[in-house]
């Protein structure tokens, strides 16, 4: 019942202009969103969300049954993303420590249509791209061995770009200024910087050039 009380009045809510919607979000719900932070006719349903300075959510978002979203200055979650997991209160990791937590670093771009499941934690670093659409970020699974749910975190570093379509697994990092294939699977955690990491499963497949000038940019838009 709660949780169809805070959509229906999240939705209620669109019709009003920005600041007064603002207002009723850190009134009622409480946010905190930075004076210069905005968000679109979206569903929110995370535990805490922290917006800073120049942060934006999109339209038609839906984000659900994580403990913390926060995204720094400048960082920007397109539209039609769909942001949900297990928060720390689900039954089938009842016995582990852990926060279900979607963290924007400051100048991180999520475009459209995504799933980004958060129960284990996800990370996107400054300045880095997930871009295209339909790409996937999960962080748990079931162990048929032990039959039981296993989670991990998923982080992408500074200065990183994921290619349309990808599948990001549970445990698995992709190091600072490398660049993630489009269709690739990615299911381990590398530590190679400048790299371009491509393929089912995902490997290096050649070295980026330091001088690059993606990865040296000082705001998050690509022109």
């Amino acid at each position: 019942m709660k949780t169809f009380i805070n959509v229906t009045l999240q939705i209620a809510a669109w019709v009003l202009p920005w600041p007064l919607r603002r207002r009723l979000l850190v009134t009622i719900f409480g946010f905190d969103l930075a004076p210069s932070s905005y968000i679109g006719c979206s569903i929110i349903l995370a535990r805490t969300v922290r917006l800073e300075k120049d942060a934006y959510i999109g339209h038609l978002n839906f984000i659900n049954l994580i403990d913390e979203l926060k995204m720094e200055g400048s960082s920007k979650l397109g539209k039609s993303n769909w942001v949900t997991g297990a928060n720390s209160a689900a039954e089938a990791f009842r016995h582990e420590s852990r926060t279900a937590f979607l963290l924007l670093k400051r100048h991180a771009r999520v475009t459209g249509s995504h799933h980004i499941d958060c129960t284990g934690g996800v990370t996107i670093g400054e300045f880095s791209t997930v871009a295209g659409v339909r790409s996937q970020i999960l962080t748990h699974e079931i162990d048929i061995t032990l039959c039981k749910q296993e989670f991990g975190s998923v982080e992408i570093g500074d200065y990183c770009f994921v290619g349309t379509g990808c599948i990001i697994l549970r445990d698995a990092a992709l190091p600072g200024c490398s660049v993630l294939a489009a269709g690739a699977v990615l299911a381990a955690k590398y530590s190679e910087k400048y790299s371009l990491y491509g393929g089912v499963p995902a490997k290096p497949l050649k070295r980026l050039p330091h001088d690059a000038k993606y990865f040296h940019r000082k705001h998050g838009n690509v022109n």
